[in-house]
């Protein structure tokens, strides 16, 4: 088994723009749980809806959707839960305000600073002439001449989201596309800073310690999430052969294997809730990540 090419692509790309990530970092030790849509998903349907699901719960945490009614509106937006919110700005039109979340770049800080806006728990909703949403990246509603939000045929941009669970606060952001001549959007991919009230970046994968950024394409592994399962991912085959163990939060070995291919299941759901200490040593290099599993 080989890294895909859009992995790959993704790993490269965060090594490029390394520098961008570290400029304006507010955290040292940021524990970044990523998952790969894997392959990416287009929805085009009207009301097609997709469960944004960040720390991977069961809980969705924010939701995405289409609406379309040919010749009355088209548009794609997004909500969540009471509590969660989305950067973006209050603008008014037609005497009524409306919320339009912004486009990230990646290396866009993702932090308590930013301007949220948040999610009012509405059900995502439309008729021929209107919807309801928390957040708007792209409308055109022709039987009022209006064409609004900041995600109008953009390309690999980023949500900033900001959400709850189990009474903590955690940022994230999820990477779209957003046809608006077919009117479509593709969800790609997303991440979550697993350390409460902790920064995040746009399209950030890895942690933001300076020594692993600068050495990031030396990278042993990643940790990938697909389709709620975790897997190590090896950074090259060279590194196949390594030794992997297991460690819970208390420091007892949970499992020792060696590494026979360059992406590996973890099966730590198996083993329940709770901290894990992913090791893997491959001659003089040694690298250790934590992974928090939440069901």
């Amino acid at each position: 088994m080989n890294i895909s090419p859009s992995l790959a692509k993704k790993i490269s790309a965060y090594s490029t723009l390394a520098a961008a990530f570290l400029a304006g970092r507010n955290e040292a030790d940021a524990q970044i749980i990523y998952t790969d849509v894997n392959p990416d998903t287009t929805f085009s349907q009207n009301m097609s809806l997709y469960s944004l699901d960040l720390d991977n719960d069961g809980q969705p945490d924010f939701k995405i959707g289409m609406i379309k009614y040919t010749g009355f509106v088209s548009a794609v937006a997004a909500e969540g839960p009471t509590g969660n919110s989305v950067i973006g700005t209050a603008s008014t039109f037609s005497s009524s305000t409306r919320y339009l979340a912004k486009a990230l770049n990646i290396g866009d800080p993702i932090n308590v600073n930013q301007q949220w806006q948040a999610c009012n728990a509405s059900s995502f909703s439309g008729t021929g002439s209107s919807f309801s949403a928390s957040m708007i990246l792209g409308a055109d509603v022709p039987v009022y001449s209006i064409v609004l939000g900041n995600w109008l045929g953009v390309q690999d941009k980023y949500l900033g989201l900001k959400f709850i669970s189990d009474g903590d606060t955690y940022y994230g952001w999820a990477r779209l596309d957003v046809d608006t001549v077919n009117w479509s959007f593709t969800v790609k991919d997303y991440a979550y800073n697993a350390e409460a009230d902790s920064a995040i970046n746009a399209g950030q994968m890895f942690p933001l310690s300076s020594d692993e950024i600068n050495k990031a394409k030396e990278d042993l592994f990643i940790i990938k999430n697909v389709n709620n399962s975790l897997f190590l991912s090896l950074n090259s085959n060279e590194f196949i052969g390594s030794k992997l163990t297991i460690f819970n939060v208390a420091g007892e070995e949970i499992r020792s294997s060696e590494l026979s291919d360059i992406e590996t299941p973890l099966n730590l759901r198996n083993l329940g809730k709770g901290v894990y200490l992913i090791n893997v040593v491959n001659g003089d290099k040694k690298q250790v990540k934590k992974v928090i599993v939440n069901n």
